[in-house]
């Protein structure tokens, strides 16, 4: 292999690397003021309803991670053909990976009943909990979703990047019967993203 086709190929690599470190580190601080300034705490009043759904910043940073797939396969038309399959298997991994987060977000949402919490998911629209039925509510620091247990061991699990978490949080201290877990994992609900929140 000639040594003028390894330089070039080191050169390469440290622009790349150093694209990446100018580019995409910024980018992520961007995206994550972009999310924490789009949510608000109390939600979507429709009538009697609150409806909870993901903020306008985070649709967006979802839909920024739909090009990734698209990066990566601009990548694996320009590549030598030896790399090509490695460009290839990144994009269809990046695509299933974020098509589903960008689904989510554009589509889940919780409502807030007078007599239940209703969760519309990606593939499981329609399920409902009623709010006597709580007995537990609890953070998953590894997903960042608020897990809402049901006596019967049913589950409803709201993304903690959601607006509306506030409302959600004096609702279930409300309705729900009091238990230590359920006023432990509302309060955290309540409190957790208050810094951010431009009305808290």
């Amino acid at each position: 292999m000639p040594l003028e086709f390894l330089i070039h190929q080191d050169l390469y690599a440290v622009l790349f690397a150093a694209l990446t470190l100018v580019v995409v580190g910024p980018a992520l601080l961007l995206m994550l003021r972009v999310v924490f300034r789009s949510q608000t705490g109390l939600g979507r009043n429709e009538g009697r309803r609150t409806v909870l759904t993901h903020g306008t910043g985070t649709r967006l940073v979802s839909a920024f991670f739909l090009l990734t797939p698209v990066f990566w396969s601009w990548a694996a038309l320009a590549a030598q053909d030896q790399r090509r399959v490695f460009f290839i298997a990144f994009g269809a991994f990046s695509l299933l990976v974020a098509a589903p987060m960008a689904a989510a977000t554009f589509w889940n949402n919780l409502v807030l009943e007078d007599d239940a919490l209703v969760s519309n998911a990606l593939f499981s629209a329609g399920r409902r909990m009623a709010w006597g039925e709580i007995v537990s509510v609890r953070f998953n620091e590894s997903m960042l979703w608020y897990v809402i247990e049901s006596s019967s061991g049913r589950r409803i699990r709201v993304s903690g990047f959601m607006s509306g978490l506030r409302a959600l949080s004096d609702a279930l201290l409300e309705r729900a019967p009091e238990s230590d877990s359920v006023r432990k994992g509302a309060r955290h609900m309540g409190a957790r993203w208050r810094p951010y929140l431009p009305d808290a």
